[in-house]
């Protein structure tokens, strides 16, 4: 979680130095980053990029805790599973990873010992060593909730807290700048009329998804049933279901 206090003038500068030199190597002049982490740090981003529009897609709580459990545990989640091609598996792609990504300059970067850390359990998990990996925005008190909690509940605070921070910051006075809220399931389904205000949102011309729109549409009239068990969903409930319930997930 990052706040204001931790930006200084050169901070600003050398991040907006890095984005522009990505849009320049890329020769592009529309930048979408979408860094699940920042949901914890909307205040700070928004302190520095104050003209960027900001989206937030909002998300059954309960699918995303049982996602981020499995990423936890360093496995693939259902949608990877379903639109990798049959043959990939995560430890070829994570083996892929290290041998074409890296050369032996890198190795020992800052940059790839903090991949290690995931890439690890990745491995030991397909070699039927379960190992739980450090995965998602890390809040405040994480590690003593994963220490003293079950890891369905770690993800539910995930959640909750992510979201709510969000929200909270769109709502204060501190903030003056462009948001928009859409739900996760309504993209998953195609909703046009509420993809048509995200595009209105950001000013980017809809012709060029529309018809990709209509095809996922097609292909997914509703949600992917959530598989969880009422073990699960007793744990989840004790720290998200108030937060349900306000965004209209319970009735």
């Amino acid at each position: 979680m990052l706040t204001p206090d931790h930006l200084t003038d050169e901070k600003k500068r050398w991040i907006k130095k890095r984005f522009r030199e990505y849009l320049k190597g890329q020769k592009k002049e529309v930048l979408l980053e979408k860094t699940p982490s920042n949901s914890l740090r909307f205040e700070f981003v928004y302190n520095i990029f104050p003209d960027a529009k900001f989206v937030h897609i909002i998300r059954d709580g309960r699918s995303v805790a049982l996602s981020a459990r499995h990423r936890w545990r360093g496995m693939q989640t259902a949608s990877e599973s379903k639109f990798q091609h049959p043959d990939s598996d995560v430890t070829k792609t994570t083996r892929e990873k290290i041998e074409d990504k890296w050369n032996l300059k890198e190795i020992w970067t800052p940059r790839f010992i903090r991949e290690l850390n995931y890439i690890v359990p990745l491995y030991l998990n397909n070699m039927g060593w379960k190992q739980d990996s450090v995965w998602g925005p890390l809040f405040p008190g994480i590690w003593d909730a994963y220490k003293k909690m079950e890891l369905i509940e770690v993800c539910a605070l995930q959640w909750k807290i992510c979201t709510e921070s969000v929200i909270n910051f769109s709502k204060s006075d501190r903030f003056e700048g462009e948001y928009f809220e859409i739900r996760y399931e309504d993209v998953y389904t195609g909703n046009e009329s509420s993809i048509k205000d995200l595009f209105e949102f950001t000013e980017l011309p809809y012709e060029n998804v529309e018809e990709r729109v209509k095809i996922w549409r097609e292909k997914h009239q509703s949600p992917s049933k959530i598989s969880m068990s009422e073990e699960d969903l007793h744990l989840f409930n004790k720290h998200g279901w108030y937060l349900m319930k306000s965004l209209g997930y319970y009735s």
